[in-house]
């Protein structure tokens, strides 16, 4: 620092910018106390920030910032959420697992005839029957007797039959 002409002033500046200072700390003090009790219109413009926050909360900014940063935070949460191996009943306040357990509690199950409208048994049924089909098959195919038909055998056409109803059985 170049010295001044008045030594009192380099003694002055001298102390106000030394690291260990008292007085230092003590100019910055005044100075933030000095900011913090003023109006934020001392600061801000208005009408500035009124356009800015207008132009922020558009649908296509708030859009565009979501496209841009939420794949980004999506993906440090899965890191975080991997190595930290946290369940979904640690990370809620034991008052909100409270309130859960009691609001599952407190709610009835829907009445039997809404399962009734809901599911198209024809449709079930359709859905079912091969598989149905399958395990019967495979269980009569392990049969001592069933499974080892020799298809020139005259009972053959009867289990095949058989089989045939149980089918159509279970498609009905």
């Amino acid at each position: 620092m170049a010295s001044r002409v008045d030594p009192h002033v380099d003694a002055i500046v001298g102390a106000l910018t030394a690291e260990a200072s008292p007085l230092r700390r003590r100019a910055l003090d005044l100075v933030v106390d000095c900011a913090l009790g003023r109006p934020v219109r001392d600061f801000v413009d208005r009408d500035e920030l009124v356009a800015l926050a207008t132009q922020a909360l558009r649908t296509e900014a708030i859009g565009e910032i979501i496209r841009e940063r939420a794949p980004a935070a999506w993906r440090r949460h899965r890191r975080r959420s991997r190595k930290a191996e946290v369940t979904v009943g640690a990370l809620l306040p034991a008052a909100i697992r409270a309130r859960l357990r009691d609001l599952v509690a407190e709610t009835k199950p829907p009445p039997a005839g809404w399962l009734r409208d809901a599911i198209d048994p024809a449709l079930i049924r359709k859905l079912v029957a091969p598989v149905m089909q399958d395990v019967l098959l495979t269980f009569a195919k392990r049969l001592p007797l069933v499974g080892r038909i020799d298809r020139s055998w005259t009972g053959a056409g009867v289990v095949a039959a058989l089989g045939s109803r149980v089918r159509d059985g279970i498609e009905r």
